[in-house]
């Protein structure tokens, strides 16, 4: 079953006992810049795959309640600072008027 025309010593078929090792034939990408894409998808599933673990979630959980207990205390500190601030704005608004209201009771006593 030789075929002269290519000098092939099979023609259709090679004999299982003569195939070795086979490995399936990947297709990949021809351009840099498609195998730089794949290379990042990997990296991204692989990120994707680890942070479903546990221990990833155990801390992303930690570090939220780490942010909302530190974003907590910052906006009570903002809050605590505004509401003095105001304060010392009406303090200072009542002492400015209680002032004209006494020189205007010293003018008419004159």
């Amino acid at each position: 079953m030789t075929d002269s025309s290519n000098g092939s010593r099979y023609g259709r078929f090679i004999p299982s006992e003569e195939i070795g090792r086979v490995t399936q034939w990947r297709f990949g990408a021809v351009d840099e810049t498609a195998r730089a894409a794949e290379a990042a998808a990997a990296l991204l599933e692989a990120a994707e795959a680890a942070s479903h673990h546990p221990d990833t979630l155990a801390r992303i959980e930690a570090a939220r309640e780490e942010a909302f207990a530190a974003g907590h205390a910052q906006g009570r500190a903002e809050a605590a600072r505004a509401g003095a601030q105001q304060l010392d704005d009406y303090i200072a608004g009542e002492g400015r008027a209680a002032a004209e209201r006494l020189a205007a009771v010293v003018a008419a006593a004159a």
